[in-house]
């Protein structure tokens, strides 16, 4: 068989260059490294040693720098042994799941430290690092000063508490440690203080002219990845700090500057240059790496995830640009030479930075320092995944434009969908076949001009996509085979014809398993063993494969192109059947890890609709501008804040910067506007705009009717942008139009650790607020105050005679009981705290409440339990009550029913206010602040 196959790939024997983000070695690897470039990388590598080119791909562990150090004072241990172990521990997960480098190393090499310096100081002479004195956060309390991420606040963007003095894991901003609001010390309850200390900064400003020349031409380049880099020169550069005041590190190599290293985002990029000086000396030949960074004919490609962009397309060019300023001067060249350095020539740029966005997970950046996440080791170990599953998944599924939640529910589906159904069917089927009728035979055949045509376009448009890095087009063709495989075979029905047309089936089941070696060469970048598999089903053992070499010896012979479909001939015998990939149950824990607690967010406005069943791409987010489309007046353009910024082209008219809206990220599935079937949203250019997701009307959502309008959300939905719509559950609290007048305030506590017994420092508290209340009962004519009377007034109003209020109880109960109740600390801190002011709380388990609660006046009595004593109570007919869709949740304020009680096991709290005429919706906001703050302190 003859094919373009043979013809057009020949040999290329080009050199590629990859150079793969640096994990930190501070703990198991999670997956957003596999989604952001571990995977990808992996498959680009194999591809390009497979057609015959010589690769250099090099990555390691990042072991310095405050998350490690951060790490391993968690753990007791020295950063240095806690950063072997990490390492060793990223080694052995690389390996199950078949990544392979050329060479692996770590930043504790005495190489990458006599690399490292030597880069400082020719940028040191060249003038690109300036020293100047600076503010950094010091910890008085430990004396010491605080590494950026030692330092955590609010950030000034997004507002969000947890942000590190580097960045913020919420909006993923770059900050500045001085930038943070209210910013506190990790290392003790001190609060920082700026102390001066000096530092080396690189001068970007230096570099920029060449930086944007360089960039003119990166058209190729992904464009948010483009649009990120640009946007950095066009904001203005500026001296970045590269030196730290820290012990474990890089010491810099100046005279006076001992207790300093090398800063670590400075010195890690630097590590693609030490890695490769260090793979020529382990090849027996120094200065071998010239061959890669000193040829314009090799490109150079880094694999990274979206946060480091701006490292790999600004700040690494820039150190590139002045390194390469040495090389103008054969003094400094002799006097700064690299390790088997020989030439006086320029190191290669940047050729393509194919940066993947994040993984989230729920909505959030994944991050060992933060602990959010799934590390790899527990989808393998917990969960046992096929390690070619997960390669599947990350590259099927990667967040190549846009950020995109895991979710475990799609790991499932493309496994069970795509490789079990598609192409692990077919194959079983053919293999199964070939065994039972033609006793593991090939028959004869020949294959026929459309498989031959669908074999030859599937080897060349995969390969083109891999070159162009288009991973998810890649796979597509692959799957696309599957597809005319799958269809091929039902068509020609070989189990009939076997019976009447013994040759017509032979030919059929020939083609069928030509199909299968293609797939078996096809999927070695993917799936690799998957691959080997198929080649040892199909008997096929021999073939060269530079990847096995590179694994077993650990460098490649020779360089010849294997990326080519083999003909297994007539008469071979071949092995039986082996499943490739096992059928994946959706179980309890991976929906645990799908639907977690949701989030509870306060609205009327959306209290009772049901949004845990929308597909979890769809997230929250927020127009930020909006303007006519150039070419249809119809159609508007959003750009849209989310978990990463997104271009929504848009025919609904209703929509205006500000607005939070629901946005289906691509990939997510909505409901049509017919409100029947489910249809996948993909990014699309419409009349010459790229829209990049879609937003949702309510039909869309799936609940409600509406199919015009986008489904605007509280502003209550702000703080919880970027997160998946079916995360949040609303809860409000609809009042009677009889009771509107009357002062109510209600709030969420979440997260309460609710236990038996109250803390030494709960208990001080509570006993010196009993003293207040024995106080007030020494004045015999406490009742009559207006507080306690004025309660007594409004449940006479409505229909209960002279009930008194919560808080008179509970004085009446210290006055005869010398103490306040004791039931557990949660209730009674409240229970103090409604004694004190005068306000009735109730206090109310959200994941008990059934329905939407109410302030009601009954229409009829009401049998409940009360919580207390789990007797028999009646609210009347007439009275107010609070309720849900079970009935009583509380009898004017004073009686709680027992099905929403506040027990040891509850998570989430509704706090309902009641006032009077006396205590106004002011005195209520002032006094909830000052519960929610007990709350903090004494919890």
């Amino acid at each position: 068989m003859k094919t373009q196959i043979f013809e057009k790939l020949k040999s290329q024997h080009k050199k590629i260059f990859i150079g793969v983000s640096w994990p930190y070695a501070n703990g198991d690897i999670h997956l957003g490294h596999l989604a952001g470039q571990n995977v990808v990388c992996d498959v680009f590598a194999r591809y390009h040693r497979l057609i015959g080119n010589e690769v250099l791909m090099v990555s390691g562990s990042d072991c310095h720098g405050a998350p490690v150090v951060f790490a391993a004072e968690e753990k007791g241990i020295k950063p240095e042994e806690f950063a072997e172990k990490s390492h060793e521990n990223i080694l052995k997960t690389f390996k199950r799941l078949g990544f392979l480098y050329e060479n692996y190393t770590s930043t504790t090499t005495e190489n990458h430290k006599k690399v490292a310096q030597n880069v400082f100081l020719v940028l040191k002479e060249k003038g690109y690092l300036v020293e100047k004195e600076s503010q950094q956060y010091f910890d008085p309390k430990v004396n010491r000063f605080l590494p950026d991420r030692y330092v955590r606040g609010t950030c000034p963007n997004c507002k969000a508490d947890n942000a590190r003095g580097d960045e913020c894991p919420e909006c993923g901003a770059y900050l500045d440690p001085e930038e943070l609001i209210n910013p506190r010390s990790t290392l003790s309850d001190a609060t920082p203080i700026i102390k001066q200390t000096n530092h080396f900064y690189l001068d970007l400003r230096k570099a920029a002219p060449k930086l944007n020349e360089w960039l003119k031409d990166k058209n190729y380049w992904r464009k948010w990845v483009l649009e990120v880099s640009r946007g950095w020169i066009k904001n203005g550069l500026k001296p970045r700090a590269i030196t730290r005041d820290m012990d474990y590190g890089i010491k810099v190599p100046v005279d006076g500057w001992e207790g300093k290293v090398i800063y670590v985002w400075f010195e890690a990029v630097i590590g693609y240059l030490s890695a490769a000086i260090e793979w020529a000396a382990k090849q027996g030949n120094p200065g071998k790496w010239e061959e890669f960074w000193k040829n314009s004919e090799c490109k150079h490609y880094y694999f990274i995830a979206g946060g480091n962009v701006p490292f790999h397309t600004i700040i690494w060019p820039a150190e590139i640009f002045a390194y390469n300023e040495k090389y103008e001067d054969k003094a400094i060249f002799e006097k700064y030479k690299l390790p088997g350095e020989t030439t006086q020539e320029n190191l290669q740029l940047p050729y393509d930075v194919p940066a993947n966005n994040m993984l989230t997970f729920r909505g959030k950046k994944m991050s060992k320092g933060d602990k959010t996440g799934i590390t790899l080791q527990k989808l393998l170990d917990e969960y046992k995944f096929n390690p070619d599953t997960l390669r599947y998944f990350f590259v099927k599924n990667a967040p190549e434009d846009t950020n995109r939640d895991y979710i475990s529910k799609d790991l499932v589906d493309s496994n069970n969908n795509e490789l079990v159904a598609n192409i692990g069917n077919f194959i079983n089927r053919v293999v199964s076949f070939t065994n039972s009728k033609f006793e593991g035979i090939v028959p004869e055949g020949h294959v026929n001009n459309e498989t031959e045509t669908q074999l030859n376009e599937t080897f060349i448009k995969t390969g083109k996509y891999i070159e162009e890095c288009e991973f998810v087009k890649a796979i597509e063709q692959i799957l696309a085979l599957g597809h005319y495989a799958n269809k091929y075979f039902n068509d020609q029905k070989p189990w009939e014809k076997i019976k009447t047309e013994q040759e017509n089936a032979s030919n059929t089941i020939y083609n069928s398993i030509q199909i299968v070696s293609a797939f078996g060469t096809l999927l070695k970048p993917f799936l690799p063993f998957t691959a080997e598999k198929i080649q040892k089903m199909l008997n096929f053992n021999e073939l060269y494969d530079p990847n096995k070499e590179l694994e077993s010896n650990g460098k490649i012979s020779k360089f010849v192109n294997v990326w080519k479909f083999n003909e297994i001939p007539v008469g071979q015998k071949i092995n039986k059947p082996e499943i490739l990939f096992e059928k994946l149950d959706y179980r309890e824990e991976f929906q645990k890890t799908d639907n977690p607690e949701p989030e509870i967010i306060i609205s009327t406005e959306t209290s009772g609709l049901d949004f845990s069943k929308i597909d979890p791409n769809v997230v929250i987010a927020k127009i930020k501008s909006s303007q006519p489309h150039p070419k249809d007046a119809k159609l508007k353009i959003h750009e849209v804040e989310s978990r990463s910024p997104s271009r929504v082209v848009c025919a609904a008219q209703n929509v205006n910067p500000g607005d939070i809206v629901p946005l289906a990220l691509p990939g997510s599935k909505v409901l049509s506007l017919s409100g029947k079937g489910k249809h996948k949203i993909e990014s699309a250019t419409i009349k010459g705009e790229k829209s990049e997701g879609m937003l949702c009307a309510q039909v869309e959502l799936g609940i409600g009717q509406d199919t015009k309008n986008i489904y605007i959300l509280p502003k209550s939905f702000e703080k919880h942008i970027g997160k998946p719509l079916s995360s949040i559950r609303s809860i409000g609290l609809n009042i009677d139009e009889t009771l509107k007048d009357e002062p109510v305030l209600w709030t969420v506590v979440r997260d309460i650790n609710i236990k038996r017994n109250r803390s030494n420092k709960l208990n001080k508290w509570i006993h010196d607020r009993e003293l207040e209340v024995e106080q007030i009962t020494k004045n015999k004519k406490w009742k009559e105050n207006e507080i306690y009377s004025h309660f007594r007034e409004l449940h006479s109003k409505y229909g209960a005679g002279d009930t008194p209020g919560a808080a008179e109880e509970l004085i009446s109960f210290v006055n005869k009981n010398h103490a306040l109740p004791n039931i557990n600390n949660f209730v009674d801190l409240y229970n103090t705290f409604s004694a004190t002011t005068g306000i009735s709380i109730g206090a109310h388990d959200i994941e008990r409440i059934d329905g939407t609660p109410q302030l009601k006046i009954l229409e009829k009595d009401q049998e409940f339990n009360h919580v207390t004593t789990n007797t028999k109570d009646v609210a009347k007919k007439g009275e107010y009550a609070f309720t849900d869709d079970k009935g009583v949740m509380c009898r004017l304020d004073i009686k709680q029913s027992n099905h929403t009680n506040v027990t040891q096991k509850t998570k989430k709290i509704l706090i309902i206010f009641q006032g009077t005429k006396t205590l106004t919706i002011k005195v209520l906001k002032e006094k909830l602040k000052e519960f929610e703050k007990l709350v903090k302190e004494l919890l």
